[in-house]
């Protein structure tokens, strides 16, 4: 390797540990108390890649009826285990069969503060006899929003029949 082989290669290293260290930078910014985290990956990622960021997802939720509190509360540990994705797969399943005239519009920031809604809404019967146990009985099914800022954007009120 030659002398100008060896300058464009540290060049092209220096380049490279720049963006590292600015990126680096960023997402410690980012993390800061008090930092909005919604506006922190819109500056770490400009054209809001929804791939990395999920930020243009619904998030299908399962409460427990009357308290609403989530069938699987989210743990760090959860990751370990399949029990929370079998439930979110079923927890989807379910709400793709309930029709538009049982769903309650929300906007509040917890399912619990939707207790009027649920209170108020129809409820939809459905055989379960396909569904895991943990969703037999009356649910409450959220679909949650992350934008502007996370909220339960709708509520339907289910009756899952599961077998005896």
């Amino acid at each position: 390797m030659n002398v100008e082989e060896s300058a464009r290669a540290l060049r092209g290293f220096h380049l490279t540990a720049a963006m590292v260290v600015t990126g680096l930078v960023l997402s410690a910014l980012a993390q800061l108390p008090g930092a909005n985290p919604l506006r922190s990956y819109r500056v770490v990622w400009p054209q809001h890649w929804p791939f990395f960021t999920e930020l243009s997802q619904d998030v299908l939720v399962a409460y427990n009826v009357p308290d609403l509190t989530p069938l699987v509360p989210r743990r760090p540990w959860d990751g370990l285990r399949r029990e929370g994705s079998v439930v979110v797969a079923e927890t989807r399943r379910v709400a793709l069969r309930v029709p538009d005239a049982y769903w309650q519009a929300c906007g509040e920031a917890t399912a619990a503060m939707c207790g009027e809604e649920v209170a108020r809404s129809s409820v939809f019967t459905l055989d379960g006899s396909t569904i895991t146990s943990r969703l037999c009985g009356r649910v409450a099914v959220a679909v949650e929003r992350s934008v502007p800022k996370r909220h339960v954007h709708r509520i339907a009120v289910v009756e899952v029949e599961c077998g005896p």
